[in-house]
């Protein structure tokens, strides 16, 4: 379930059971890299299509090989599933829960926030 659309005590109470495995990948150097990489990648006028691209090919590999485990975390943590059970279903139904899981309501929101602060 998306955070915006749980009751503001649930997305909370969620929001802190996603903060350790959220700071475990944006602590790593890796991912860091890969973030470093795609800002890059993000300042030579590209369409959304060629930076979810780079998304894709540069920050998820990352992810899915040194932080598997905390991917399943996220993503049981949004669906109220196991970890285990993440793990153990199928490619499909990992995919239908990422669909599920991307907030883009909320995203909206951090972003409009941060033009209006780079604005001032």
């Amino acid at each position: 379930m998306k955070l915006s659309q749980m009751k503001t005590e649930d997305a909370l109470a969620k929001t802190c059971e996603l903060i350790n495995p959220i700071a475990n990948i944006m602590e790593d150097t890796k991912c860091l890299d890969a973030m470093r990489k795609m800002a890059d990648k993000a300042n030579k006028n590209k369409t959304n299509l060629q930076l979810g691209l780079d998304f894709i090919k540069i920050f998820v590999p990352v992810v899915l090989v040194d932080h598997k485990s905390d991917f399943f975390e996220i993503l049981g943590i949004l669906n109220g599933k196991d970890i285990e059970i993440i793990r153990d279903q199928t490619l499909v139904e990992t995919i239908r829960d990422i669909k599920n899981s991307v907030d883009t309501e909320l995203i909206e929101v951090f972003k409009s926030s941060t033009i209006t602060e780079q604005a001032k």
